[in-house]
């Protein structure tokens, strides 16, 4: 609990425009629960603001070593801006190695490739996440895929059809009340429960912003 508590808390204190007073206490909840994922994203988020971009990359590295996770490849592609190009695919590499039958390790790596514009080895990650069934998040890079590499409006189209017809992206569910949000809260906004919130498939009508 002590770790949520420091978790919320840094959130509060990035909001609030405090960076290094957020980052000293987004250490202290990773030393608490170093593996919970809204922990890591706070991290990153706090050393990005404290302008430590490589601290943030490792900590995403280190937290993807036994938690492969979409969230985890949404803060790589925010860590990772400043390295070079190559730089960014030799890693994400890296880590997909680790974990590579796993979607998220799919995406990881179809995205790595689309910062380099390498569009066949995009589409070959994206057809290996496709196969285990539609998602939103990969039917939207597909269509991103279309228009960059073909200027193909149609099939952008078609892409962007398919996935709004696919599950929802994952997303925060409090276990309670069913409550669903973008972001982790340490207390359900909705039924206001403590460290409710689990990581789920989601409908996307009933998500708050």
């Amino acid at each position: 609990y002590k770790g949520l508590l420091h978790t919320q808390h840094a959130m509060q204190l990035i909001d609030q425009g405090q960076d290094e007073a957020a980052l000293a206490v987004a250490r202290h909840a990773l030393k608490e629960v170093p593996a919970f994922l809204p922990v890591v994203e706070t991290g990153v988020r706090a050393y990005l603001t404290n302008q430590q971009a490589a601290k943030a990359v490792s900590l995403v590295v280190a937290a993807w070593k036994t938690h492969p996770h979409t969230t985890l490849v949404a803060l790589f592609s925010k860590a990772a801006t400043q390295m070079p190009k190559a730089k960014q695919l030799k890693l994400a590499r890296k880590m997909a190695a680790q974990h590579p039958a796993e979607y998220a390790s799919q995406i990881l790596l179809a995205q790595a490739h689309m910062q380099a514009a390498q569009w066949p080895e995009a589409r070959e990650q994206l057809k290996k996440a496709l196969s285990k069934g539609d998602t939103a998040q990969a039917c939207r890079l597909m269509a991103e895929i279309e228009l960059a590499q073909y200027s193909d409006y149609d099939a952008r189209s078609r892409w962007l059809s398919r996935g709004a017809a696919a599950p929802g992206d994952a997303g925060w569910v409090c276990a309670t009340c069913g409550h669903a949000t973008k972001t982790w809260e340490a207390h359900c906004h909705a039924c206001h429960s403590f460290d409710g919130l689990q990581w789920k498939q989601r409908e996307l009508a009933y998500v708050a912003a």
